[in-house]
């Protein structure tokens, strides 16, 4: 038996990041009276992500985490910070917000 890898679908506005650009997620699900929120870091690769494709404070989206073909929705998102981090060789940008 064997178990399928784990896979994840984001979409931050009218952006849809691949499975490969994803460096880093950290999902924080809330109960009660918590409020969930996110960390993702994505590869910005010729600042895709801030000229091509812009992911942009007040976009809203959702997270969706799973493995294989089952990948249920897992929060409403809405995005409030958006940092780019740069280093002679590398690009990525952190993306930061909270569960609606």
């Amino acid at each position: 038996m064997s178990v399928a890898l784990p896979v994840v679908s984001l979409v931050f506005g009218s952006v849809t990041p691949p499975q490969g650009d994803v460096k880093d997620l950290r999902v924080h699900l809330g109960c009660t009276n918590e409020v969930s929120s996110f960390d993702c870091l994505l590869v910005n690769f010729d600042k895709k992500y801030m000229v091509t494709y812009p992911i942009n404070v007040g976009d809203d989206g959702n997270i969706s985490i799973g493995r294989g073909a089952n990948c249920p929705l897992i929060a409403t998102v809405h995005v409030e910070e958006v940092l780019c981090e740069s280093t002679p060789v590398e690009n990525y940008i952190w993306v930061r917000g909270r569960c609606w």
